[in-house]
């Protein structure tokens, strides 16, 4: 944007909206080919005004569902990749992913990530899998 172009409330809707998402200036800036500093003074600006917190819980829920839907997938093809031989990605990358992706989804409800304990139990002979 122009130095002092004022932005427009639709322009202010897109980088709260994105924000929320991300939960970053830069990658809210790349996203919208902006420049970080403006998206930052921005965000700070707006974001507590009742239209944008509302939108705020908005996205944040939306990203919610949409991790919720990812963490179930992924964990249905982690099973099947459990029980496959001719496994086609590395189990490696789908419990990462699943658990980047699960500790995103709990900071974004709000939820602790740092003290939950999982146990999994794999099955005999899992040194098969190993790549």
């Amino acid at each position: 944007m122009a130095r002092g172009k004022k932005t427009d409330t639709e322009q202010i809707y897109k980088i709260i909206a994105v924000w929320a998402v991300t939960g970053s200036y830069a990658e809210t800036a790349r996203r919208l080919n902006m420049n970080e500093k403006t998206v930052e003074g921005i965000v700070k600006e707006n974001k507590d005004k009742p239209e944008f917190s509302e939108l705020l819980v908005e996205k944040r829920k939306e990203f919610s569902a949409a991790a919720t839907r990812i963490i179930d997938k992924a964990l249905e093809r982690l099973e099947r990749e459990l029980d496959d031989t001719e496994k086609d990605i590395p189990i490696n990358h789908l419990t990462t992913a699943i658990g980047t992706l699960y500790d995103k989804k709990a900071l974004c409800d709000g939820n602790a990530t740092g003290k939950i304990t999982v146990d999994i139990k794999l099955p005999e002979g899992i040194d098969d899998y190993a790549g």
